[in-house]
């Protein structure tokens, strides 16, 4: 009588297939979380740019005094008044219209609430949000546009 002896466990074969499998979900996980976390950064940012100049056109209206809202470039990052700073983070990218009548890049609030008015686009991959300041009254309106590139 011959018993055929099998070991129990996996074989080699199964192992590898499962290995496959698992790192090819951890790929697609990783970099759905990645573009996620991108995407979270990039909304961060274009809320803090519009919160930031609506903030500074009160400061302006507050103190009745012309308040400038400024895009470093070399620095990427925004500021208005004596205390407020931000910057940009990596991949975020901002293009700032202005007035010629503004001395540095950025949009003059008046104590008024008039404005030198302009456009700030922030951009970063396939998105862009535009935001308008209205020269005559001051209003920030904000646009969300998605690219199809």
């Amino acid at each position: 009588m011959s018993h055929k002896h099998r070991s129990a466990g996996f074989s080699l074969l199964e192992v590898l297939i499962v290995l496959v499998i698992v790192s090819g979900v951890t790929v697609l996980l990783t970099t759905n979380f990645l573009n996620n976390l991108e995407k979270r950064s990039f909304s961060s940012a274009s809320d803090e740019i519009a919160q930031s100049l609506t903030k500074a056109r009160l400061l302006a209206r507050r103190t009745r005094e012309a308040v400038l809202w400024e895009y470093d470039r070399d620095m990427h990052s925004i500021s208005y008044g004596e205390t407020y700073k931000f910057s940009l983070p990596q991949g975020v990218s901002l293009t700032l219209t202005y007035a010629d009548s503004v001395p540095r890049p950025g949009i003059v609030f008046y104590g008024d609430g008039a404005s030198s008015g302009g456009m700030v686009t922030v951009e970063h991959q396939y998105e862009e949000i535009e935001i308008e300041v209205d020269w005559l009254l001051g209003v920030i309106r904000r646009d969300v546009e998605i690219s199809e590139n």
